[in-house]
């Protein structure tokens, strides 16, 4: 029989019609509405904790509040060890946590009291090795730290967002810098222990590279570099920063070595001439040249004294056969007294009108 039929039997017995229990049936078997389903839900479920479960019943996650009642969300391994968690700390500041297997604290993302993110890196015995900062300015820092967690390295941008890179000793005192300025140049700074600047190396945005090395009182006392077209020159100061020694190269290739006294002037130099004879010359305080020792063409040495007015008065050397010869002159410039040895090997001595040879 069939259950409409079977229904309707029932109701005569009862007295109920059988549009009644077509109607009543009806009801009952129609799918209930979408949202009389969300009505069943409740708005708000309050707890102290939510735990999920694996198949074997152990919590491999949990969602509360600690015992400081921070709210926090907990992700477990299958040891039930605590590896990963999302807390808020009193302040309101977010952080999330890492633990290793040991239940260490390795890392830790999060923001200050400040809203300023930061990250850290902590070795097996939760010291911070390594942090990864904002300033408050917005530039970012790298740090690296020693086992005891002092800083020894730091590498960031600054406001202007040039890159440098900071060392620091055990005492984290900065010792040496390598950064970049704003024209994108290089430079490293050496500094010693009481973070006095002693040493600098730059190049320049004209090319112009530079090594100046300084001494405790902060005084440049050496500088290497090289000029814009190349050449390398070197300086040597005093106490007062006055330069007393250049040696450079000229633009033909040629060197050159400068003497200089206290006021700057150059006293001595030592060079090569055009075709490539070693040169002395010696200054008097005027800057005038007053001595002179080179070698000639064919390569005979020769000393020459000068007059104040640039005049030689006196030449001692070697003739191109490698006989002595000394030459006095007046103040005319006219040789007044000639003393050398001949070819043969005599000497030969001409004062004024008169000349003396050997027999």
């Amino acid at each position: 029989m069939k259950w409409w039929a079977k229904a309707a039997a029932q109701g005569a017995g009862c007295g109920v019609s059988l549009g009644f229990v077509l109607l009543v049936g009806g009801r009952l078997f129609e799918p209930v509405p979408v949202a009389a389903q969300f009505e069943r839900v409740p708005e708000v479920v309050k707890a102290r904790s939510f735990q999920l479960a694996d198949r074997e019943g152990k919590v491999r996650a949990e969602l509360g509040l600690d015992r400081d009642e921070k709210p926090s969300l907990i992700l477990r391994d299958a040891a039930g060890k605590d590896r990963v968690g999302l807390v808020v700390e009193p302040d309101g500041s977010p952080a999330l946590v890492l633990w290793d297997a040991a239940g260490k604290v390795r890392a830790r993302l999060g923001l200050d009291s400040d809203g300023d993110p930061s990250l850290w890196l902590r070795d097996a015995a939760e010291k911070i090795r390594a942090s990864l900062e904002l300033g408050r300015d917005g530039s970012p820092q790298l740090w690296l730290r020693d086992a005891t967690v002092n800083p020894r390295a730091r590498l960031g941008l600054d406001s202007d967002g040039n890159p440098g890179l900071a060392l620091l000793d055990a005492t984290m005192n900065f010792r040496a810098r390598l950064g970049l300025d704003s024209d994108g140049n290089p430079a490293l700074a050496l500094l010693d222990a009481t973070t006095n600047l002693r040493a600098m190396l730059g190049v320049h945005s004209d090319g112009k590279t530079d090594l100046c090395l300084r001494d405790a009182a902060g005084k440049t006392r050496a500088r290497l570099g090289l000029n814009s077209d190349g050449s390398p020159d070197l300086w040597l100061s005093d106490a007062t920063e006055n330069v007393r020694a250049r040696l450079w190269l000229n633009s033909d290739g040629s060197p050159d070595l400068w003497l200089l006294d206290a006021t700057q002037k150059v006293r001595a130099r030592l060079g090569l001439d055009s075709d490539g004879n070693p040169d002395l010359w010696l200054r008097d305080a005027a800057g005038k040249m007053r001595a002179r020792l080179g070698l000639g063409l064919d390569g005979s040495p020769s000393l020459a004294w000068l007059h104040a007015t640039g005049e030689p008065r006196a030449v001692f050397g070697l003739t191109s056969v490698g006989n002595p010869n000394l030459t006095l002159w007046d103040a005319a410039g006219k040789p007044r007294v000639v003393l050398e040895v001949r070819p043969d090997g005599s000497p030969s001595l001409l004062y004024g009108d008169r000349v003396w040879r050997a027999p």
